[in-house]
Parts: C-alpha cells; structure tokens; sequence
C-alpha cells in the first residue's frame, strides 16, 4: 500500500511540474480558463473509454477492442441520427446498448468460453474495424447531426465543457463502488 501511495504522489508532483513548466513557458496561452476547458472537454471521452477498460482490468484481463467499440457506438449514433432521424436520446440509449452488446460477447467468449482475452478483444476489435470500414466506406458521418449533439463538448456548464459530467460521474461511481472488490476477488486471476 505504502508503494502504491508513492507511486500516486509522484505522479501527482509530475503533473504539477507539467503544469509549472508549460505555464511559466506560455503564462499567456497555458494557465488560462479556456484552455482548461479545451483540455478537460477533450479528454472526457478518453476518461469515460478508460473507465470501460478498468472492468477487465480488475479482473485480471486485457480489453484491446474499447477503441473500436466506441467507434462503433460512435458510427452507430451518427447512422441513427442521419439515415434513421432518430431522435438523439433514443440514438444514444442505442449506441450505449449496442457498445455494451459488443463488451458483453467479449466477456461471454473469455468467461464463458475460455478463449484468452487478448485473442478474444483483438478479434473482435479487428472484426468491428473491418464492419465499420464496409458501412462507411472510410467516411465521417456529418450530414444530418443535429447540433444539440455537438455542443455536448463545446457547451460550459458550471464553467467546465458538459462532456465532463459523465466522465467525473464514472469516475466518482467506479472509485467508490462497493463492487471493486468482490469482482477483484471473484474474478482475478
């Protein structure tokens, strides 16, 4: 535990030397409202992917397909909103349902059928790349996205973009969670 909280403050004494340097570097661009702004709405999509990561994690597993499965429930919302008009709860409640779908027959083949993770996520990542090239033809989906959607992360809410919310609200939920431990438990390796 003691290596854990080291390891912790100098991670947290590298961020703030980061931080000092870039801000002493730019003091007029770096340490300023917006851009922490930029920075947080940036990156709330990163956090929220990486939460989806620790789950295996804590059980001893890897999952490499996060990434294509969030382009997947990425492709699947902008198909929603643009060829079907869907509204944009019902696309988003399907993009969540169908990314969930994608995490749950990975953990069907590893649990269920003992294929080993990293065999298992790189398949499947392979095969929802290879799925989303065919539908787009390489191509972002642009036309028919209407512009509530976009402003998810340029919109400021409380002074930070809303994108964030859904980030501090995993990390809050999965940092606190009762289930943290008897999954870590029951599941680890």
């Amino acid at each position: 535990m003691n290596n854990r909280r080291t390891l912790c403050l100098m991670l947290v004494l590298l961020l703030a030397f980061v931080v000092l340097g870039f801000s002493l570097a730019k003091p007029d661009l770096y340490p300023t409202l917006t851009n922490l702004q930029n920075v947080v709405g940036s990156q709330s999509v990163l956090v929220v992917a990486a939460l989806a990561a620790m789950m295996p994690l804590v059980t001893g597993h890897f999952d490499l397909s996060i990434g294509a499965i969030v382009a997947l429930s990425t492709v699947a919302t902008g198909a929603a909103l643009s060829a079907y008009a869907m509204p944009v709860p019902l696309a988003l409640l399907g993009a969540v349902a169908i990314g969930g779908a994608a995490g749950g027959l990975n953990g069907y083949i590893v649990a269920k059928l003992g294929v080993n993770s990293l065999i298992t996520t790189i398949g499947t990542a392979s095969i929802i790349s290879g799925l989303l090239q065919l539908y787009t033809n390489g191509e972002t989906i642009v036309g028919g996205i209407p512009q509530s959607l976009t402003n998810i992360g340029t919109q400021i809410w409380l002074g930070l973009p809303q994108a964030v919310f859904p980030a501090v609200v995993g990390v809050f939920t999965f940092a606190t969670a009762r289930f943290n431990r008897p999954l870590q438990s029951a599941l680890g390796p």
